[in-house]
């Protein structure tokens, strides 16, 4: 992402999501979202940031990303900054939120019966 024609790398260490069971599934859903974006400076210079999202209502989920950011110039002050990054940080999250939710909801499958002829059979024999 570029902020100010200064380039900032965003980095994603980690991914914690607690998602309700099976009552999420097909459909639209209204997520109403209440998050926070906490930012740390490390000793090498780089920031280190928590997103946390939280949805309340029908579907309560509880989704985080920890990771840093790495300013080209690190003579850069990112803190002065926060306010043009969190929104670019948060938008990256709402977005792999909502593709992990469809890629971990719920599906069903079909298991069609097998044929007697098949369980019978010796390996090697037919």
């Amino acid at each position: 992402m570029e902020i100010n024609n200064t380039k900032v790398d965003v980095y994603i260490n980690e991914i914690k999501m607690i998602r309700p069971g099976s009552k999420f599934g097909k459909g639209e859903h209204n997520l109403n979202v209440d998050w926070s974006i906490e930012y740390t400076q490390k000793e090498d210079k780089t920031t280190e940031y928590i997103c946390t999202l939280k949805t309340m209502g029908e579907i309560p989920i509880k989704y985080a990303i920890r990771g840093f950011l790495d300013c080209e110039n690190r003579e850069e002050d990112l803190e002065k900054r926060y306010n043009q990054i969190s929104p670019q940080i948060l938008d990256k999250c709402m977005k792999a939120m909502v593709n992990i939710l469809n890629a971990t909801k719920n599906t069903k499958i079909n298991i069609k019966t097998v044929p007697e002829v098949y369980l019978s059979c010796v390996p090697g024999k037919l």
